[in-house]
Formats: C-alpha cells, structure tokens, sequence
C-alpha cells in the first residue's frame, strides 16, 4: 500500500511539473509557440529596396501604406539605458529589441538590415537595435528590462520616401 501511494505522489509531481513548465513557456511566448515581438511582425512587414541584397538590406515601407497611418507596437524591453537634459528636462530613453524573425536573416552572416525612419535609419545588427524615446518621463522610472512597452510611430515623407517617424509612448508626456 505504502509503494502505491509513492507511486501516486511522484506522478502528481511530475504532473505538476509539467504544467509548470508548460505555462511557463506558455507566458513566455515558448519555444516554437510563433509568438513574435511586436517589432518582428512589423519588420516582416516590409520590402526590400534591392532583391539581390542578402545581408545589410534596405528595407522600404510597403506601398500600400501612407503618410500620417499610425503603427503601434508592442513589444519586449531587451535593455534600456537614459539621460537627462538639465537646461530642457527632456528625457533621452534608448530603448534596445530584438528582431526574432528569419526573413531577413542571412544564414552564413547573421541578420542585418536597415530600417528608414525619419531622424536616420535604424540598424538592426545580428538582431538587435534601439529605438530613442524622447519625453518629459522618466520612463526608466515606469519600465524595466524585460517589460513590454508599447511605442506609437506616425509615417511620414522624408528625402521622397515613406519612413517611420519618430517614436513615442502614448499617454506620456
């Protein structure tokens, strides 16, 4: 009788375990779960300026897309660092994503691409890149590493073509 119920309570823990882990990877996003950030799916987006690029491409905006559309994108914190401007009391947040998707991935170089916004492209170097936040919040004081953060972008024209205006957080001032 004693082995049977061992037996019963080593199988209620592994049980456990395993919902553990499962809503872990669950809440994650999970390996294989297709659960992208939201700068991936936004950057999948896009369109290559020249087809024959295959690393440290210039991706453009799709066509289909116009001056003053708004994209708002949610997404993870991978660091975040800040400064302060006295004379203006501007806060400089430098917020840093990770691009996890493949399609612009090159497999013998790594995933390099750039990205046109309106205060000069973004670089997305082996997946990662930053994104500066200007505002009169601390946001450091509101998010940390790890957090996910929504950022607003309004396309506009620059140098005749369509490109990510700067980046904000809504409802910050």
């Amino acid at each position: 009788m004693d082995k049977k119920i061992l037996a019963i309570m080593v199988a209620l823990v592994v049980i456990a375990a395993v919902v553990v882990v499962g809503v872990a990877l669950a809440a994650s996003g999970g390996v294989g779960s297709g659960k992208a950030g939201g700068f991936t799916s936004l950057f999948d987006k896009l369109e290559k300026a020249d087809v024959n690029e295959t690393y440290n491409m210039h991706l453009e905006l799709p066509q289909s897309w116009n001056t003053g559309d708004r994209k708002d994108v949610s997404d993870k914190i991978v660091d975040m660092s800040f400064s302060r401007n006295p004379s203006t009391h501007i806060y400089t947040t430098n917020l840093w994503f990770a691009y996890s998707g493949d399609k612009w991935n090159n497999p013998t170089l790594g995933t390099s691409f750039i990205v046109p916004q309106e205060s000069g492209d973004l670089h997305v170097v082996h997946g990662l890149f930053v994104i500066t936040v200007y505002s009169a919040t601390n946001l450091s004081s509101e998010f940390d590493n790890g957090d996910v953060i929504t950022l607003t972008s309004t396309l506009t024209i620059h140098d005749a073509d369509l490109v990510f205006g700067d980046w904000a957080v809504p409802n910050t001032r």
